[in-house]
């Protein structure tokens, strides 16, 4: 293994390693204040963090170990995909103001730095063999189902992760709207993705070495 690939395969140990340390904080805050733990893990914040934690302390221990990180490539490219989607998102339409070290930490790491790392992680080491659009299309399937499950829970509730989701304060025709709007995007995303995938060759040479 080159020392370039230590390095990356370090940094996406070490990213996992962040995204669940503040993850256990935020959960013993959570659980010392006698907060719904359900309504944190609702949140797509913390799903895409989560996975993505899972996929690339994966990769690069694997990686580490000499072994083959093929058929881990697609699960990247939907990690990477979703922290994007989590952190744009957020920048764009949430931006909420932290209280609170715990809450600082989750906004700093798992709005700013993930999604920012693993889109550079993205650019410099591209999947390879590249990942097609018609395979990226699967991507949306996690989505759509997290929306499915957020719309049943909050009829159910009344409480909804995200404001823009919110059946309570929205028309159908609103809510609507943001669904579709939210699955273009992505669409858009995946196949953004797939093209740099594809198209932009890695730096350090093929991604399942």
């Amino acid at each position: 293994m080159t020392t370039k690939r230590i390095i990356i395969s370090i940094a996406r140990i070490a990213l996992a390693a962040a995204i669940a340390l503040v993850f256990v904080i935020r959960m013993y805050v959570i659980v010392t204040k006698r907060q719904a733990i359900v309504d944190t893990l609702s949140y797509f914040t913390y799903e895409s963090n989560l996975f993505a934690a899972f996929v690339f302390g994966l990769l690069g221990w694997k990686a580490v170990r000499g072994e083959s990180t093929a058929s881990l490539q697609g699960y990247r490219g939907a990690a990477t995909a979703y922290l994007l989607i989590t952190g744009i998102i957020y920048n764009l339409l949430l931006n909420a103001p932290s209280s609170g070290t715990s809450e600082i930490l989750v906004n700093l790491l798992y709005h700013h730095i993930a999604p920012l790392y693993v889109l550079i992680d993205f650019l410099i080491d591209t999947p390879k063999p590249a990942i097609t659009y018609r395979r990226a299309l699967l991507w949306v399937v996690y989505p759509v189902v997290y929306m499915v499950y957020t719309f049943i829970r909050g009829a159910i509730t009344n409480w909804y992760p995200y404001p823009f989701f919110d059946a309570a304060h929205h028309s159908v025709a609103t809510i609507a709207t943001n669904v579709v709007g939210l699955v273009v995007f992505g669409l858009v995303l995946f196949f953004v993705l797939s093209q740099i995938s594809k198209r932009v060759p890695s730096f350090f040479g093929t991604s399942n070495s």
